[in-house]
């Protein structure tokens, strides 16, 4: 699914062939255009699509927000597929935070049908991955297609996708999301780069097209 990823090193080194490669994709309603980036809550806000689960580890996230002080004006939205014990786990974690930091908008949501996540992060300043292992994040294909600059852990070949920055630890985390809060210019530029490349390369028209074609060359070939 893209070329730095470990299977295509796999595939070329065990049978000495060149793999075919057909990124994720986003769907089209993310690339449709959003005016005014805020949806129902009235705020700017960051945002993070994932299922609640260790590997995820949006805890992560949730600490860097609480830690920077330029966020406590924006609100922080997760959006998961169900309660379950690491749900839980976040929901402590949010009670210490504020009792640190003080109260802060964080929301977590579960059961979101589909077309209002397009909604939520195109609406969103910012979206976070925080997790501990990916391979291709479809949900940052997802916020480069909505124009939205993400922040990412250095997970799978998010290293290699523009559109946003990646992060090693909960601290640098913390300081992007400050930058990209205080700089509207900044958030404009990397949502722009994003788009572009999700728009040329990421759109599913165009995987169609793609796979088309490979199948035409293997028939014609066989």
């Amino acid at each position: 699914i893209h070329r730095f990823d470990g299977a295509y090193d796999f595939i070329k080194k065990k049978y000495d062939r060149d793999s075919i490669v057909i990124e994720n994709a986003a769907e089209e309603a993310f690339f449709k255009e959003t005016e005014e980036r805020r949806f129902c809550l009235g705020k700017r806000y960051c945002v993070c699509v994932a299922n609640y689960l260790e590997i995820k580890n949006q805890i992560f996230s949730m600490r860097a927000f609480f830690h920077s002080p330029e966020m406590k004006d924006f609100a922080l939205i997760y959006i998961g597929s169900e309660k379950n014990s690491y749900y839980e786990k976040m929901c402590l974690e949010k009670k210490k935070l504020e009792q640190k930091y003080g109260k802060r908008d964080v929301q977590f949501f579960t059961g979101v049908p589909r077309k209002d996540i397009y909604d939520y992060v195109r609406g969103a300043c910012i979206c976070l991955l925080s997790s501990i292992s990916e391979v291709y994040p479809v949900s940052l294909i997802e916020s480069m297609a909505a124009g939205v600059p993400f922040i990412a852990a250095d997970a799978g070949i998010a290293r290699y996708l523009p559109g946003g920055v990646i992060v090693y630890s909960e601290r640098e985390m913390s300081y992007w999301m400050s930058q990209l809060a205080q700089n509207k210019g900044c958030r404009d530029f990397l949502g722009k780069s994003g788009r572009e490349y999700a728009r040329n390369h990421c759109n599913i028209e165009g995987k169609i097209d793609q796979l088309e074609k490979i199948i035409e060359g293997l028939e014609s070939d066989g």
